[in-house]
C-alpha cells in the first residue's frame, strides 16, 4: 500500500483517531501514523509480501508481523506480540485496507480501555 492508500483508510475509518500519516523512511517502505494522544504506528513492507505494523505508546509496543519464526501459532506466519511480548495469533494477513482498519480497531479499542495518564 502506499502512503495515499493508508491515510485514506485512516481518514474513512478512524479520523478521530489518526493526526498525520507520512513516509518514515522511503528506503525501507515505512510508513508513519501519528495518533492524537502522541503514539505512533509505523508500517514496513518488505520485500517478498513480509510486513510488520508497530504501534508504541509510552514505551509500551505492540507488533502484528509475518517473520518465520513462530510456526507453532495458528495463524503462522502471520502473529502479534503483546505489551509483554507474547505471541499470538494475528487478526492480520498483510498490509491490505482491511488489515489496517484492524489494527486502527485495535488501537481504538486500547486507548478507549487504558486512556493516557497525565505526568
Amino acid at each position: 500500500m502506499t502512503v495515499d492508500d493508508v491515510r485514506r483508510v485512516c481518514q474513512e475509518t478512524f479520523p478521530e483517531l489518526v493526526r498525520e500519516v507520512y513516509i518514515q523512511d522511503s528506503r525501507r517502505n515505512r510508513i508513519r501514523i501519528i495518533l492524537v494522544d502522541g503514539s505512533f504506528i509505523d508500517i514496513h513492507q518488505y520485500p517478498e509480501q513480509r510486513y510488520s505494523v508497530h504501534w508504541e505508546r509510552q514505551g509500551v509496543s505492540y507488533r502484528f508481523n509475518n517473520a518465520p519464526h513462530w510456526d507453532h501459532i495458528e495463524t503462522a506466519p502471520h502473529h502479534f506480540h503483546d505489551a509483554d511480548q507474547s505471541v499470538h495469533p494475528s487478526p492480520i494477513a498483510g498490509i491490505t485496507p482491511s488489515d489496517i482498519t484492524k489494527v486502527l480497531q485495535f488501537v481504538a479499542g486500547h486507548l478507549v480501555d487504558k486512556p493516557v495518564e497525565d505526568s
